[in-house]
C-alpha cells in the first residue's frame, strides 16, 4: 500500500506539505493559500497520528468529523474561536480534495461547530425560563446530573463551560460579596473575572451545585482530567442539549446576556426586536455585559444579544 500517495515521504505533515506545493506548481492554489493550509493542517495531522493514522490514505469522513466534535468541544468551552475551527475543518477538505475524490465534512452539520455569525440574529434557545428548565429535567433523566449542573451554571451565573467545570461550588457560596462571585479557575488567558450574583435563582444554582459537587474539588468527577471530562461527558451534556433545542453551553450564556441587558436598561435585547434608543445607554450596558462575560471589547457583545439599532 502506497505511503501518503507517493509523494516521497512516510511523514503526513511533510506529504501535506509536499500536495500543497505540487498545487501551486499546477496553479490549483496561491503560494499565500498553500501556506496557511500548511499550517492548519497540521493540527489534524497531529490529531490523526494521536487515534493511530499515520497516512493520509488513512484519513476517513469519519475521522474528520471526530477532529471536528473535538474542535466544537474547545468552540463551546471558548478554548477556540469559531472562525478558526471551521477553517481547520475546511483545511483538511481542500488537502484531501486535492489527492483523492473526498466527500466533504460539514463543520456545521457534521461537526456542530456553531456557525459563523458576527452579529447574533436568532434569539437564543434556553433563554425561556420554562424552555429551559425542561431541557434541565430531560439531562437529570438521562443521569447526567453533573452537565445539567454545568448548564445551570452557564445559563444563570454565565459560567463558561471550563469555568462550571472547574468552580468550587461550596466555596464560592461562601465567597460572594456585595453581590458578586470572584471566577479564578478556567478562566480565559487564567485572568480573575467578577459575576454578578444578584437573584435568588442564582444562589439555588449554586446550592445545587455544590451538592452534586460532594466532597470532590468541583464539578469533574474525582480522577478525571479536564480533557477527558470536556471530549467525553460534558460533549455528551452537549448533545444532550442539542436534542432540547439548545446549540450548546455557549449558548446560555447569550441568554443570560440578553437577560442581563433587560436588567440594565429596562428594554429587550436587540436580538429580540428590543433596544433603546439612547445609544450612551446601550454602549454602557454592552460595555458592563462585555466584562462580565469576561471579554474586553463590547463589540463582542453583539453575538450574544444582536446589534445595536
Amino acid at each position: 500500500m502506497s505511503r501518503n500517495y507517493d509523494v516521497g515521504t512516510r511523514d503526513m505533515a511533510s506529504a501535506a506539505g509536499l500536495i500543497l506545493a505540487r498545487a501551486i506548481q499546477l496553479k490549483a492554489l496561491s503560494y499565500g493559500s498553500a501556506a496557511t493550509l500548511q499550517s492548519r493542517t497540521k493540527q489534524f495531522t497531529k490529531y490523526a497520528k494521536l487515534n493511530g493514522v499515520g497516512r493520509l490514505e488513512g484519513v476517513t469522513f469519519k475521522l474528520l468529523q471526530s477532529f471536528g466534535m473535538y474542535l466544537a468541544d474547545k468552540v463551546d468551552a471558548e478554548e477556540m474561536e469559531i472562525a478558526y475551527a471551521h477553517n481547520l475543518v475546511s483545511s483538511v477538505n481542500t488537502l484531501m480534495s486535492l489527492v483523492t475524490h473526498w466527500k466533504s465534512v460539514s463543520p456545521t452539520k457534521d461537526c456542530h461547530i456553531p456557525k459563523r455569525c458576527a452579529i447574533r440574529k436568532i434569539p437564543p434557545k434556553g433563554y425561556c425560563p420554562a424552555e429551559f428548565d425542561a431541557a434541565i429535567a430531560s439531562l437529570q433523566s438521562k443521569g447526567m446530573l453533573r452537565q445539567a449542573a454545568i448548564a445551570r451554571l452557564s445559563r444563570e451565573l454565565n459560567l463558561r463551560s471550563k469555568e462550571a467545570s472547574l468552580i468550587d461550588a461550596k466555596a464560592a457560596l461562601n465567597r460572594i460579596e456585595a453581590g458578586h462571585m470572584e471566577v479564578n479557575h478556567g478562566t480565559k488567558g487564567g485572568r480573575l473575572r467578577v459575576v454578578p450574583v444578584v437573584s435568588n435563582r442564582q444562589i439555588a444554582t449554586l446550592k445545587a451545585a455544590a451538592a452534586i459537587q460532594g466532597d470532590g474539588r468541583n464539578l469533574i468527577p474525582p480522577g478525571v482530567s479536564w480533557k477527558s471530562w470536556r471530549e467525553c461527558d460534558l460533549r455528551a451534556g452537549r448533545e444532550a442539549l442539542q436534542v432540547c433545542g439548545i446549540a450548546g453551553y455557549h449558548e446560555l450564556r447569550a441568554a443570560w446576556a440578553c437577560q442581563r441587558y433587560i436588567e440594565l436598561t429596562t428594554f429587550p435585547a436587540p436580538v429580540f426586536g428590543g433596544g433603546v434608543n439612547d445609544r450612551e445607554l446601550d454602549r454602557q450596558a454592552r460595555l458592563k455585559i462585555s466584562a462580565e462575560l469576561g471579554h474586553n471589547r463590547a463589540d463582542v457583545v453583539s453575538e450574544y444579544i444582536g446589534g445595536c439599532r
